[in-house]
């Protein structure tokens, strides 16, 4: 807001203690929340009206430690916010900045220009790759270090939380016409995530029944033992009980007593298939 509103919202903002609010901001965990708050303590500085209402709330101190701490290249890969850049018109807004007489101001600009002079540097590394949508959601550790050239070791790993996030959250309704995703949502939220290499290693739900933890392993992708258990087990459990009964235990109850349903369900229909084998 501080970019965009003008000298005189500007001046408002002033009136309102919105430079000391920004304080407590430049101090928060989140990296982006801290950037953010310097960036506009930065343009606010440089509007002469308000200038000294600024330095007294004493946020503009913290600009340049900041700055200091921090690699422009590899806080622009760090945080999904910053990923993609900034369009013309919010750069045409912070080239002044770079002609401020307040240092911080100045420094600022500079390190968001360098922070977006790197974004795109990596965005033609990753077209030149041909790293489209799809292939995004099969990119490793190993992809990013290697082909992609991301040398810092915190930078991958935030990017692979934040395609996991994406895994997690993507539709897949137009590859998953037998709803494995749906399946796998019932295993937990955070198993949504391997609904992709799963779809793209042939799975779907007629062919759960003959998965095995092998193929969950070397051809899905899996690497964790407690999700394969999980996903087996749960497996399991929808193989015992047929759909017809299914369909008694699936509207809304409470948690315990579904699950008892469900287990006194398969109990039964277990001790209905071995009498009629006896007989």
């Amino acid at each position: 807001m501080a970019l965009y509103c003008g000298p005189e919202n500007q001046e408002e903002m002033a009136k309102h203690k919105v430079p000391e609010w920004l304080f407590p901001l430049a101090f928060n965990d989140d990296d982006s929340v801290r950037y953010y708050a310097c960036l506009a303590i930065s343009v606010l500085v440089a509007n002469k009206e308000i200038e000294s209402a600024v330095l007294q709330s004493g946020t503009l101190d913290l600009v340049l430690p900041f700055i200091a701490s921090h690699s422009p290249s590899e806080f622009g890969r760090m945080d999904l916010s910053h990923r993609h850049g900034r369009g013309k018109e919010c750069l045409k807004r912070l080239v002044p900045l770079l002609s401020s007489k307040r240092e911080e101001s100045e420094a600022l600009a500079a390190f968001h220009f360098a922070m977006e002079a790197g974004i795109k540097s990596l965005q033609k590394k990753t077209e030149k790759c041909k790293v489209d949508g799809d292939l995004l959601l099969t990119l490793t550790e190993g992809d990013l270090s290697g082909s992609l050239h991301m040398k810092c070791r915190i930078a991958r790993k935030r990017f692979m939380k934040e395609l996991k996030r994406l895994k997690i959250t993507a539709d897949y309704a137009s590859l998953d016409p037998t709803k494995l995703d749906d399946f796998l949502m019932k295993v937990g939220s955070e198993f949504s995530q391997y609904t992709h290499p799963m779809l793209q290693a042939g799975v779907d739900m007629r062919y759960l029944p003959y998965l095995t933890e092998e193929q969950l392993i070397n051809d899905c992708g899996i690497s964790s033992g407690i999700h394969r258990s999980k996903i087996l087990q749960k497996i399991r459990e929808e193989a015992q009980i047929p759909r017809f009964l299914q369909g008694l235990f699936t509207r809304r109850r409470s948690g315990g007593v579904q699950e008892e349903m469900k287990r006194c369900l398969s109990v039964c229909y277990r001790k209905i298939r071995v009498f009629l084998s006896v007989c």
